[in-house]
């Protein structure tokens, strides 16, 4: 069964206002609890909540496509190709090299340097030092929120449910999809 173009239309609305009306509640979680002190084990929860939501929704995904006719391949598991123009593929090699370059610097840099991390409270709001980690153990967690990050949204926005709206458009099941396995913010 096709989508026609209102049916597309309406169903980007209704996923734009889930996820506005989820981040609007997330924020005011947030407030109410910056307000009220966010403590090391409010934070190591949080980290754990987004990680098994992350793993779950993830898992569940897995699981339609072993047991549906949706393949692993459509979904975006392809080995990687580098037979492309080589300029594409040297400079796709070089920014991939630079990003991680930062990123290790990033996480690198606030462990050996008190400096830095001197630098980086100064620049931080009072919000953003709520969710960063404090202590080695959080920051243990912080790194499992951030792969999870990675690796589930990867599978479920950019395999699954662009598979399900673009690839095989079937009346409101992305959006049915988008609101059961969307890892939603860790919630405290």
């Amino acid at each position: 069964m096709e989508m026609n173009l209102f049916t597309h239309v309406i169903l980007l609305i209704m996923i734009l206002l889930y996820a506005a009306v989820n981040a609007i509640l997330v924020a005011r979680r947030d407030k109410r609890q910056i307000k009220s002190g966010v403590t090391s084990e409010s934070r190591l929860k949080r980290y754990k909540r987004g990680i098994m939501k992350g793993i779950i929704s993830t898992a569940i995904v897995l699981l339609i496509v072993l047991f549906s006719s949706i393949s692993f391949y459509d979904i975006g598991f392809r080995a990687v190709s580098l037979t492309y123009n080589l300029w594409f593929t040297v400079i796709t090699l070089v920014l991939c090299g630079a990003i991680v370059i930062n990123s290790l610097h990033q996480l690198i840099m606030p462990l050996v340097s008190e400096k830095y991390r001197q630098k980086i409270k100064g620049k931080s709001a009072q919000y953003e030092q709520s969710l960063l980690p404090h202590n080695k153990k959080e920051r243990l967690w912080w790194i499992g929120v951030s792969m999870k990050a990675g690796i589930s949204e990867e599978i479920l926005c950019r395999g699954f449910l662009f598979y399900l709206f673009i690839a095989k458009p079937i009346p409101f099941a992305s959006l049915k999809a988008q609101i059961v396995m969307k890892p939603i913010e860790p919630q405290m």
